[in-house]
């Protein structure tokens, strides 16, 4: 029943962003604002870890990869909509591969940087995609995850209106919406849960940073029950 589940997951998120494609990166995690909230992320990672190679999961239409590629030399993005990856620019040091977070097609101890941004929300479980994460991670490399409903504060009759507009606009039938975009419909991630999920996985120097949506106001992150969205961050 599980993997039945998680097929017809991944074929609603394969033709929900399928249908969106023209209009995704009118986001407002798109504004330039944020854009450099998300450098200045990617440059401390970067310092950290090392500026060799980057693997953004989930990639869509290339958000971290267009942000990344000025300072990484290499660059890899996986997603599993077609029409998405389309619409990466593809420079000399980026390359994309049409893949699942769960069977990463990359050899172990690879990456310095992983990050997946908006990514989490729209699988029914984590553990294998993270567990793959952590295998394609060089020692002491981190993770960034970014843009993820959080369950403490989550009104999951977003979901159920989001789900009626683009159902009149696009189409897309509330039940395809409500597939792809998971865990929005189940109110959100939980990040004490992620928290305990990354350590047993073996990462370590954990965070979980509660965030408004952009632009962020400084001095108010991690204030958990009125923070609409997860970031985390961990090295292995």
């Amino acid at each position: 029943m599980q993997d039945g589940l998680k097929k017809k997951i991944i074929n609603a998120n394969i033709e929900y962003h399928t249908k969106l494609v023209d209009i995704y990166d009118n986001q407002p995690h798109f504004l330039a604002e944020n854009k450099e909230r998300v450098k200045n992320i990617l440059l401390e990672h970067g310092r950290q870890s090392g500026f060799n190679f980057l693997l953004d999961i989930g990639c869509g239409t290339g958000f971290i990869i267009d942000i990344a590629k000025e300072y990484f030399e290499n660059i890899k993005g996986i997603d599993i909509t077609p029409k998405m990856i389309e619409k990466i620019d593809c420079t000399k040091n980026v390359d994309v591969y049409i893949a699942n977070s769960e069977s990463l097609p990359f050899e172990n101890n690879i990456f310095n940087v992983c990050t997946a941004y908006a990514f989490l929300h729209h699988l029914l479980e984590f553990k294998i995609s993270l567990k793959e994460i952590y295998r394609v991670l060089k020692k002491g490399g981190t993770l960034y995850t970014d843009q993820d409903p959080n369950l403490h504060f989550w009104d999951n009759g977003i979901t159920e209106r989001v789900s009626k507009t683009l159902n009149k606009e696009k189409g897309i039938p509330k039940y395809i919406t409500k597939l792809a975009e998971y865990h929005d419909t189940l109110g959100g991630i939980n990040g004490d849960e992620m928290e305990d999920l990354l350590r047993d996985i073996g990462f370590k120097d954990i965070k979980v940073i509660y965030r408004w949506f952009v632009p962020i106001k400084p001095g108010e992150e991690n204030k958990r029950s009125n923070m609409k969205y997860i970031r985390m961050e961990a090295r292995k």
